[in-house]
């Protein structure tokens, strides 16, 4: 385990990234490879993909601290890695005009899209196979700017950031 840890370490420094604040999202939310508290609260519902995936939100989450959060398509054990992450943070099941940050399956492309063209921060979650390639390109068309990070087992996470050029980073999150 310690020498994977240190062969990842060493292999992935910098992450080919030149971005600030890339680097540091990359580095300390989505590609965390230790520990994070609720982990074992969040291995006990889920598991395999959707554990990496309740994992992601439970970080991303916890890091950008937002007021709402919709979350569609009825994947309840990203509710409960919200929770975790932000107890102040209110969850509904549906994108409204006041909602923080949307938690979607890759497949709602529509609300994905519709909630990333407003400034809000989105996580495409993929469903049975991976991401294609034409749902990410989808996604980043709708993106006016900021970051898309992806791995395609696992999910996209769009963060609008005004006044950046969208730039697209294809990212290994740990599982």
């Amino acid at each position: 385990m310690l020498l994977h840890l240190l062969h990842t370490l060493m292999r992935s420094r910098g992450h080919g990234v030149h971005s600030p604040s890339a680097f540091d999202f990359i580095t300390n939310v989505a590609c965390q490879p230790l520990p994070f508290y609720g982990y074992d609260t969040l291995a006990a519902e889920c598991r395999g993909v959707a554990l990496a995936q309740a994992k992601l939100a439970l970080r991303v989450v916890n890091r950008l601290q937002p007021a709402s959060v919709a979350i569609t398509g009825g994947i309840s054990h990203i509710a409960t890695a919200v929770k975790l992450a932000s107890s102040a943070a209110v969850i509904t099941p549906d994108l409204r005009s006041d909602t923080a940050m949307l938690i979607a399956p890759a497949s709602e492309a529509d609300a994905l899209a519709s909630a990333i063209a407003r400034g809000v921060p989105a996580i495409a979650l993929a469903t049975r196979s991976s991401l294609s390639s034409e749902c990410i390109d989808a996604l980043q068309a709708a993106l006016p700017s900021g970051h898309t990070f992806y791995d395609r087992r696992i999910a996209a996470i769009l963060l609008p950031r005004t006044g950046l050029e969208p730039q697209a980073f294809e990212i290994r999150i740990p599982r």
